[in-house]
């Protein structure tokens, strides 16, 4: 820190201005310091309350996200468990299929058992006919030679 140096001769009225301004000047640096610290203060404040905003929000973001996955996982559940009753439908669809068919296949061999069965009757109809006619010819013979 440099010195300075002061005249020889002083004059009092000039030390007494000089005593005052510096008076001044430190209530000047005084009130300076005390706006600063305020301003400072301020932003502090400012700055904790923009934080707490941020966490806030933060954490409601955080707690939406959270009921935006679980409504997710839960819509994915109702479909892995949709999709799950879709394949028992379809399993069991398959199977009544199946069922149908074998019903089918046996329904087609009882009718051409019954075709067949239907096939001797009638030649069994038709040679009962043939030996009914056969009959009343002979009937008719027999009564012709009766009114003879």
């Amino acid at each position: 820190m440099k010195q300075i140096e002061l005249p020889k001769e002083v004059n009092l009225r000039t030390l007494e201005e000089a005593g005052n301004l510096f008076q001044l000047l430190i209530l000047k640096i005084k009130e300076l310091e005390s706006r600063a610290i305020a301003r400072d203060t301020g932003l502090v404040e400012e700055i904790i309350h923009l934080r707490k905003e941020t966490h806030e929000g933060l954490q409601a973001l955080k707690e939406e996200t959270q009921q935006g996955f679980q409504t997710v996982n839960d819509q994915l559940d109702e479909l892995t468990l949709s999709n799950k009753a879709q394949t028992q439908i379809i399993d069991r669809h398959t199977e009544i299929l199946r069922t149908h068919s074998t019903i089918l296949s046996t329904h087609t061999e009882l009718l051409q058992s019954h075709s067949t069965i239907l096939n001797e009757h009638t030649g069994l109809l038709k040679s009962h006919s043939t030996i009914m006619l056969q009959v009343v010819d002979k009937l008719d013979e027999i009564s012709k030679k009766l009114d003879k």
